[in-house]
C-alpha cells in the first residue's frame, strides 16, 4: 500500500512541475539560448550569434543546418537539460555556414637538444563560421499520462 502511495504522490508531483515549466514556456521565454554539441566540443548560443569551428568541416558556404545534438536549453524563467541530449521533437537550432578560411600561419617548432634535431614547421588550419539563424523550442512538454507500474 506504501509503494501504491509514493507512487501516485511521485506522478502528480512530476505533473505539477511538467504543468508550470510548459506555463514558463507558453509565457513570455524572453531571449533563448542553448548549448550545442559540434565536434566534440560545446558552444553557449544565443539567435544571431557567430560561432567559430576550428576544424575541417564538410559543410559549404550557405549551407543550412539543424543541430540535434542540444544539451540545454533555456529562457529568462525556465532550463531544460538533456540526459545527454533534449529529444529532437522539444527544441531545434538552426544555423547557416556564413563563411570558410584559414587561420593566420602559426609557427610549429620541434627541437631536441644536443641531437641536432630540428624541425620548423608553418601551419594554417581550417576555420569555419557558423551563424545561428533560430532556436525554436516546442512549448508543449509530454504531459504524463496514466501509466500503470507493474511489479517485476
Amino acid at each position: 500500500m506504501a509503494i501504491n502511495l509514493r507512487i501516485i504522490y511521485e506522478e502528480r508531483r512530476s505533473r505539477a512541475i511538467i504543468e508550470k515549466v510548459n506555463q514558463c514556456m507558453t509565457d513570455n521565454v524572453g531571449r533563448l539560448f542553448a548549448v550545442i554539441h559540434i565536434l566534440g566540443k560545446q558552444y553557449r548560443v544565443v539567435a544571431q550569434d557567430i560561432i567559430l569551428i576550428e576544424r575541417n568541416w564538410p559543410p559549404n558556404v550557405n549551407d543550412k543546418l539543424i543541430f540535434e545534438k542540444v544539451l540545454l536549453v533555456g529562457g529568462s524563467s525556465f532550463t531544460l537539460i538533456g540526459k545527454p541530449v533534449l529529444p529532437k521533437n522539444i527544441v531545434e537550432v538552426f544555423g547557416t555556414i556564413v563563411h570558410k578560411d584559414l587561420t593566420h600561419t602559426k609557427i610549429r617548432y620541434f627541437n631536441i637538444p644536443k641531437e641536432r634535431v630540428h624541425n620548423l614547421n608553418f601551419v594554417r588550419e581550417e576555420l569555419t563560421y557558423i551563424r545561428i539563424n533560430d532556436i525554436k523550442v516546442y512549448p508543449k512538454l509530454n504531459v504524463l499520462e496514466n501509466v500503470e507500474y507493474l511489479r517485476k
